[in-house]
């Protein structure tokens, strides 16, 4: 758990109308979304059994159910906003932020977003790395797997365009970059696929 969430799970404790005015100010101005909606928020979500099959004890979360349902809004409004929608492109580790974001208002925004962002191709390519996750074994591996991009695109139209880009004229760093996802998806395999 990070100092972060501690340090409110402490405050929710001592003083309420201060931790009302840190929340206000936390879903209002974080400048990390990543974090915010992929980490923190997410994990409250779970926390409380409103996803997965993570609930835990009152003691661990550090948020109330109120303050929980009063950040939605707050931050469902801030993701609609232009300017965050291009920024979020460059969102570290966006898996999190993503799953977070679809925990927190279902798949239609992500989705979409997604849509949105991957309609060109080099995003489209640049989307793909970014959605990779890592294993260690004998090494760092960085594996794509199916059921992370079958959330927000269709796996097999996801295959047939990488392979068209791949196919055209493209870059010496595109080239590459597709490599890389040709490895990434044979390291995510899973069986069955």
């Amino acid at each position: 758990m990070n100092k972060a969430t501690e340090g409110l799970k402490r405050l929710r404790h001592l003083d309420p109308a201060i931790m009302t005015a840190t929340l206000h100010t936390l879903w209002r101005d974080t400048r990390s979304l990543g974090w915010l909606v992929g980490e923190f928020y997410r994990k409250e979500l779970q926390y409380h059994g409103r996803v997965g099959d993570r609930a835990q004890p009152d003691q661990l979360h550090a948020l109330t159910g109120e303050q929980l349902d009063a950040a939605k809004p707050v931050l469902e409004s801030r993701l609609v906003h232009p300017q965050t929608r291009l920024e979020l492109r460059n969102t570290p580790h966006l898996p999190y932020f993503l799953f977070g974001w679809l925990d927190m208002s279902g798949k239609d925004a992500p989705v979409e977003w997604v849509k949105d962002y991957t309609r060109d191709d080099a995003n489209f390519v640049k989307f793909l790395l970014q959605m990779r996750s890592w294993s260690m074994s004998d090494r760092v591996y960085y594996p794509l797997r199916k059921a992370n991009i079958s959330t927000f695109l269709d796996w097999d139209q996801t295959l047939q365009r990488l392979g068209k880009i791949e196919a055209g004229e493209i870059s010496g760093a595109m080239a590459t970059d597709i490599a890389e996802i040709r490895q990434a998806i044979e390291e995510g395999k899973e069986r069955g696929d």
